[in-house]
């Protein structure tokens, strides 16, 4: 289960960025790729954007942007999910990370949408990665 959600975040990693490289080779604008690729896997502050897309609930868990997010990431999911893999065993560690993953989300769209700092910027306010899914 483990290797699985490794290969996985590592999968949609490469395809994302393979279709950065297609972008960036047809000179588009990269501002394109974000718009029409990007903004569609990640999960936005803005609660509007998030009910025309609530699939972003599961796609901003696997969605990385940065090769040092990923590698980071991925690291401390591989040492740290081996030992917690071996203290609660294999089938309950896709549901944790779901569950980490989910309750990283609804902090992250609470601070968001209540804290008056974030209200500014909540159009551009965004959230991926696998990071509150793997602490």
């Amino acid at each position: 289960a483990l290797l699985m959600l490794i290969f996985i975040n590592v999968s949609v990693f490469i395809l994302l960025n393979f279709i950065q490289i297609v972008y960036v080779l047809s000179n588009m604008d990269l501002s394109k790729f974000e718009s029409e690729v990007v903004n569609w896997v990640i999960l936005p502050a803005s609660l509007s954007t998030l009910v025309s897309r609530p699939w972003v609930l599961l796609t901003h868990m696997i969605s990385h942007y940065s090769v040092w997010q990923m590698i980071g990431n991925m690291f401390f999911l591989w040492a740290f999910g081996y030992l917690l893999q071996d203290l609660i065993g294999k089938r309950h560690i896709v549901p944790l990370y779901l569950y980490g993953a989910l309750a990283g989300a609804v902090l992250f769209l609470l601070s968001a949408n209540l804290l008056p700092r974030f209200s500014a910027v909540i159009d551009t306010f965004h959230f991926s990665g696998a990071s509150a899914a793997i602490m």
